[in-house]
């Protein structure tokens, strides 16, 4: 059957439903653009346009008559044709789709608690507290998996070989098929940090420039300007907000001790102390923050000085007590 004749098959298809009664505008879903939109999804024919071809001559029609452009008022009852007109002119529904229609963004908050989301795709993501994923609703049918996140979130993303998922966030892009890590984009810190419980991890700078992979009980840091770090992370720290455990094995006590403020939210001052450099083992569970404290104080025979519920100050002490 010729092209001619599938355009004439689905304009007589179009003509029988002239008289059908016209819907109005302010009934809920009987709108008339979506009144024809529904009878092109229902149509049956052998009509199959080009639908790039069509809209590169639409595009070109509109450029050449935008000069002269006029409005005119045609009666209601003719309503129909002419929508129909303009969606045989662009190419029926695919180009409407295209051009239209947008796949809707979900947003999920989480403020001063935390929350676990489980995406369409499979993946499980648990926000920390004071953070946001968006994400779009067709995450399981797009051609690609991209979200964007503020704060800080573990993702346990669903292997799938033939979609990358990747993450944005204002510094840097990390992408994987399918593993589980914990990113954090504060917007408040210029770094980006990666950490890797399982799988392979790419991180990379926003604009380009640096790019790396991180493997298990690895830790990727992009500072801009500076590039990409990694450092081996046996002890998956970063988790603690999520599982509540704290584990140190022959680290710096200023490694230890930014790593202890940022689980409790607080601020530990080592500046009137000299036991920065002394390697710090010990293991927290779910303690509170006095117990972490008393620990160091003991360890090397310091004083921690409180000065508010969230700044405290170490004082003295030394690595061969």
């Amino acid at each position: 059957m010729s092209k001619d004749r599938n355009i004439k098959d689905f304009i007589r298809d179009m003509e029988g439903r002239k008289n059908a009664p016209i819907p109005k505008p302010t009934q809920s879903g009987t709108d008339p653009l979506e009144q024809i939109w529904n009878w092109t999804g229902d149509y049956t024919g052998k009509f199959n346009p080009d639908t790039d071809a069509a809209w590169q001559r639409f595009k070109a029609e509109r450029d050449k008559e935008n000069s002269s452009l006029r409005i005119v008022r045609r009666p209601v009852q003719r309503w129909w044709s002419y929508a129909a007109a303009i969606l045989l002119l662009i190419g029926g529904a695919g180009v409407w789709k295209a051009y239209f229609q947008k796949p809707a963004i979900l947003v999920v908050q989480s403020t001063d608690i935390q929350r676990e989301i489980q995406l369409a795709d499979g993946t499980r993501v648990v926000l920390n507290s004071g953070s946001e994923l968006r994400y779009p609703a067709n995450i399981a049918t797009a051609s690609g998996r991209e979200v964007e996140l503020t704060g800080e979130a573990y993702f346990d993303v669903a292997h799938d070989a033939g979609r990358r998922f990747v993450i944005h966030t204002t510094a840097a892009d990390v992408a994987v098929l399918g593993t589980a890590f914990n990113l954090r984009a504060v917007p408040r810190e210029s770094s980006v940090e990666v950490e890797v419980e399982r799988g392979l991890v790419e991180l990379r700078a926003a604009d380009g420039t640096y790019a790396a992979r991180i493997k298990p009980r690895q830790r990727g840091v992009y500072n801009p300007g500076a590039g990409i770090s990694i450092q081996k992370e046996p002890a998956l720290n970063a988790l603690s907000w999520r599982t509540g455990k704290l584990v140190f094995v022959g680290r710096p006590v200023h490694e230890a001790v930014k790593e202890i403020g940022r689980y409790y939210g607080a601020t530990i001052d080592l500046s009137a102390s000299g036991i920065g450099d002394c390697l710090f083992t010990s293991n927290f569970d779910k303690v509170p923050l006095n117990r972490a404290l008393d620990a160091i104080s003991a360890v090397y025979g310091a004083k921690v000085v409180k000065k508010d519920a969230a700044h405290f100050v170490v004082k003295g002490g030394n690595c061969n007590r």
